[in-house]
């Protein structure tokens, strides 16, 4: 994680991950991971501004705010799993997250 982000809240519904990170200034970077599913995105484009990535030699998605109001998202593909992460911190710290997880 960033350097001060911390876990504030980790929960699980059946094959759905979800922990919340949180920063002392209330920034948050959301992980969500869903098991047993395949990679597909609906976001909306008119507030975000999609390309496609790699992480991890995987097919991922990054969706980037386009006026700075709305959290970025990164999706990508890990096994069977499809891994977002959701969060206002810049692109480059979101990558850097999902190379991390992607080595777990």
């Amino acid at each position: 994680m960033p350097e001060g982000f911390e876990l504030a809240s980790g929960q699980t519904f059946g094959n759905f991950n979800l922990d919340i990170y949180e920063d002392a200034y209330g920034r948050q970077l959301i992980i969500q991971r869903h098991s047993g599913t395949t990679l597909s995105a609906s976001v909306d484009n008119e507030i975000r501004e999609f390309a496609p990535a790699e992480v991890a030699g995987q097919e991922a998605f990054i969706f980037e705010s386009i006026d700075g109001e709305h959290p970025n998202v990164l999706m990508w593909a890990y096994g069977d799993d499809v891994i977002s992460i959701i969060s206002d911190v810049n692109i480059d710290t979101m990558f850097i997250v999902a190379e991390n997880i992607s080595l777990k």
